[in-house]
């Protein structure tokens, strides 16, 4: 049965689909394009393309397992409850084997033939859960500890990845620039991982004042570095969508594409709401983890769900999504967290199960939405997720004899 995820009505408009893609990236041009292309071939043709992205993401939750289990606490910059150094070499190594297999899925699907609108969404699915995975990540290995940069990163970088698929929705091209975040950005975290892994995270918290005449820490001057990367990328990303959006001829009738952001403000609002309450206990300290990093999450989720919709809306032609059902349940939870008498927060220990229930309903909310939309394209293309098929000669997929 398809439709489940998919209204009927736009499941046709699947065969439509085709990838559009601009990479201006210098860095990809001359040096990691043709080591993509040598590293692509090492892989048989019988091992699909999504099994290639899939992997890179349990390679990184790996890595976010190490650090729950070192510092689920994030007290490294208050203590020396650091992880061992060597553990920012491997996060190193995972972010750098991420970034390959992220780059040479599209690659395997173009040799093996099973290139289209899954893969597209499959891909920015999983980068869209590793987005925050990563801002953990690369929080704890700047040492900035338990606080406002590290929502302020969550901001930022979430902010970024929607831009970038709000200005995919709306041009049909996924357009990377000559400094973009899945290039360019990863090997500078990458290099990051990997001077920590040299240094340890205290070197992050060293006071530039004797060179710059004010009292700011190199990870401070870093987050200031990805805000002014923030608002090229708005700049840039509005540029091509307000360039598209000309160029079409019902553009004075045509509704703004600005009010495409209104969902990932509405989002954001109400997880800031929530983790600014009084009654709020993100800040605290967990018995085993810090109840900010399963904030963060739970917010990843809800991220991840509405950049999935609007993927969706791009290979489906379906309408751009106005709201998430989970954002009220934030809402509702963040105006109790203000409450002067407040329910779900009226305890630590009840705020702790209201956090825990509400990740937990929105991870529930986000495998549904993946599994159906997946189950829908599969069923209605007649292919697999995790199998190579080939057409036979009437035009249906199969399995190839010769794998």
């Amino acid at each position: 049965m398809t439709g489940s995820a998919i209204p009927e009505t736009h499941l046709k408009n699947l065969h439509k689909y085709k990838y559009s893609g601009v990479d201006n990236s210098l860095l990809s041009r001359y040096l990691l394009n043709p080591y993509w292309n040598k590293l692509v071939t090492f892989f048989p043709q019988y091992i699909a393309p999504n099994a290639i992205t899939f992997s890179g993401l349990l390679i990184i939750i790996f890595n976010l397992a190490t650090l729950l289990y070192y510092d689920g606490n994030f007290e490294c910059s208050a203590s020396n409850t650091c992880p061992p150094n060597w553990i920012y070499f491997t996060w190193a190594i995972g972010l750098f084997a991420y970034q390959s297999l992220d780059a040479i899925d599209g690659k395997q699907a173009r040799r093996t033939g099973m290139a289209g609108p899954l893969g597209e969404l499959f891909d920015h699915g999983c980068d869209a859960l590793n987005t925050t995975l990563e801002v953990i990540l690369s929080a704890a290995a700047l040492n900035i500890g338990r606080g406002w940069w590290l929502i302020l990163s969550q901001i930022a970088t979430l902010a970024n990845f929607y831009l970038s698929t709000w200005e995919e929705y709306h041009t049909g091209t996924l357009f990377l620039s000559v400094f973009s975040g899945p290039v360019e950005g990863i090997v500078i975290i990458v290099g990051l991982y990997a001077l920590t892994g040299v240094y340890g995270p205290h070197i992050w918290s060293i006071s530039l004042k004797s060179y710059l005449g004010v009292n700011i820490q190199i990870n401070e001057l870093f987050m200031g570095f990805a805000g002014v990367g923030l608002l090229a990328n708005i700049y840039t990303a509005y540029s091509n969508v307000d360039k598209k959006r000309k160029s079409r001829q019902d553009y004075p009738q045509s509704l703004s594409p600005l009010w495409g952001l209104l969902p990932f403000v509405y989002q954001t609002f109400v997880n800031v709401l929530w983790v600014c309450g009084p009654s709020s206990i993100s800040f605290n300290k967990g018995t085993y983890v810090t109840p900010l990093l399963v904030f963060l999450i739970q917010w990843g989720l809800q991220f991840s769900h509405l950049v999935g919709l609007i993927i969706l809306g791009h290979v489906a032609k379906i309408d751009f999504p106005k709201y998430l059902p989970s954002m009220f349940l934030t809402l509702l939870v963040a105006v109790d967290s203000h409450l002067p008498a407040p329910f779900l927060h009226s305890t630590e220990m009840s705020a702790r199960y209201t956090l825990y229930t509400i990740t937990l309903v929105n991870g529930l909310i986000w495998a549904y939405f993946a599994w159906f939309t997946v189950s829908d394209i599969c069923d209605y293309l007649g292919i697999k997720c995790f199998k190579v098929l080939k057409r036979d000669e009437e035009g249906r997929w199969v399995k190839p004899k010769s794998l």
